[in-house]
């Protein structure tokens, strides 16, 4: 699957080949029909914390994706949801 994601900061982000994840309990899989990103997503990527691979107050690690507005369908649901 192709994924928007945020690899080094500053930098623009790029679209890449990830694997396709598996969900755990509780949680879905979504089939992404489009998303974008907007002026807020692309604040990401002037902000430079340091090497400590985090991002803001969320602690993701990079490469982190981004585009805030998606639209899409469930594929396949585990116990819980």
């Amino acid at each position: 699957m192709r994924a928007f994601q945020l690899v080094a900061w500053q930098k623009p982000p790029e679209l890449r080949e990830v694997p396709v994840p598996e969900p755990g309990p509780g949680q879905i899989l979504v089939k992404v029909g489009g998303a974008r990103a907007c002026h807020s997503d692309l604040h990401l990527k002037a902000w430079n914390r340091g090497e400590d691979r985090t991002v803001g107050p969320l602690k993701a690690p990079r490469p982190v994706c981004i585009a805030s507005r998606r639209r899409g369908r469930c594929l396949l649901s585990r116990n819980g949801c």
